[in-house]
């Protein structure tokens, strides 16, 4: 063979060689292209796998949390199917109870005359007097559920102190007896509260002056059951220049330096109301008195023009009426911490009072009229840092 042949084989087969290499090394290309895309697949489809058993754990949590929600909907209607039941037991026992009650009342006249033997004392008055209220102790006294028991004279005696059962058996009748209810002194006010609890006169309960409340929770009366509200400042008149306590019994100037722009009014009408001093200040500039909600401001001075006040500092007089450091008071106005001032209104007698210390000062203001229910403890603030608060 030629020399020429032998160059012209080996050409040949350098250039077969480089093709299979080329060849080789694009396939190995594709390999790892394909190799890295099951590799990608691969991470898709681990995510895949991650998701759902996320959302099978999701699943699971709310499958636990129905099964829960579930159990506590049974746990309510199986208490509210009791608390039905045993209504409806307490409704039946009432209609039976009624169904076996015959009152007096329908035994004889309303006008029949009814003697009481109250503690020894004795007492006439008509049934339907007695009646005149429902849920009392007399419409309970008064049916065949109840063993009553006449004495030789024709009494019914119930064995209870007489002192206050005339004022019970006039309020009964139709009277105002507020007058002779604001009148008492704690140990009688304290008795009178004992009677007409245990007589279950609840139209009284509201009669009662705010020094008395206490008498009332003592003989377990819950008084926002009878819709009394213990006596509060009223967050409606208790603007910027004020700042109440959490429980609004106790109110502070804090803006508006030493001027008669601070007025602040009690949540409720009373009759009756008594405040502590807390803090005094160098000149004790304030007004107390009682004032008309409507008229009332709060942001501005009312002594003089809603209102009847007296002025804390040296004990005048100022009103609507044009009282205007008017003479009052001799009592010592010099106020200190823990001084208590006391207002009282009469409303039948149509006047107003104050006391220093518990010293009656005497009737500041006469006619005044309580419109339309409208009247309120009322207090002007001057002094910046006063502060003061209910007790009563």
């Amino acid at each position: 063979m030629s020399h020429d042949n032998l160059n012209q084989i080996r050409k040949s087969l350098n250039n077969t060689n480089e093709t299979f290499i080329t060849t080789l090394k694009q396939n190995q290309k594709n390999i790892e292209s394909f190799i890295n895309q099951l590799k990608k697949k691969e991470e898709i489809l681990i995510q895949r796998e991650i998701d759902i058993k996320q959302k099978e754990l999701e699943l699971e949590q709310r499958e636990l949390k129905i099964e829960k929600a579930e159990q506590e909907i049974e746990e309510k209607l199986q208490d509210k199917q009791k608390e039905v039941l045993e209504k409806e037991t307490f409704v039946n026992e009432i209609i039976d109870k009624l169904e076996k009650t015959t009152l007096i009342e329908n035994k004889h006249k309303n006008n029949q005359v009814i003697k009481l033997d109250i503690g020894g004392q004795y007492f006439k008055t008509l049934l339907n007097t007695l009646l005149n209220e429902k849920d009392t102790f007399f419409t309970h006294y008064f049916s065949d559920n109840f063993a009553r028991e006449l004495d030789d004279e024709g009494r019914y005696f119930i064995d209870r102190n007489p002192s206050n059962f005339h004022l019970i058996l006039d309020h009964l009748r139709g009277m105002n007896i507020l007058l002779n209810i604001n009148e008492m002194n704690d140990v009688k006010l304290s008795q009178f509260i004992q009677d007409i609890v245990y007589f279950n006169i609840t139209s009284l309960y509201n009669k009662i002056p705010t020094r008395g409340y206490k008498f009332l929770k003592e003989n377990g009366i819950e008084l926002k059951e009878y819709g009394i509200n213990l006596l509060k400042f009223d967050e409606n008149y208790c603007l910027v220049n004020a700042q109440l306590s959490c429980d609004n019994t106790r109110v502070k100037k804090i803006n508006g330096g030493n001027n008669w722009n601070c007025g602040v009014m009690g949540s409720t009408n009373c009759y009756h109301y008594k405040i502590k001093i807390i803090q005094t200040t160098s000149n004790t500039n304030f007004m107390m008195g009682f004032a008309y909600k409507s008229k009332f401001k709060p942001n501005s001075s009312n002594y003089s023009s809603c209102g009847w006040y007296l002025y804390c500092n040296n004990g005048t007089l100022y009103s609507e009426k044009g009282d205007s450091g008017k003479s009052y008071t001799n009592q010592n106005m010099k106020s200190v911490n823990g001084m208590i001032i006391e207002a009282i209104y009469d409303p039948d007698k149509k006047t107003i009072s104050f006391k220093v210390n518990n010293v009656d000062c005497g009737i500041a203001f006469i006619g005044v009229e309580n419109l339309s229910n409208d009247l309120s403890p009322a207090f002007d603030l001057n002094d910046q840092g006063f502060e003061f608060e209910f007790i009563e």
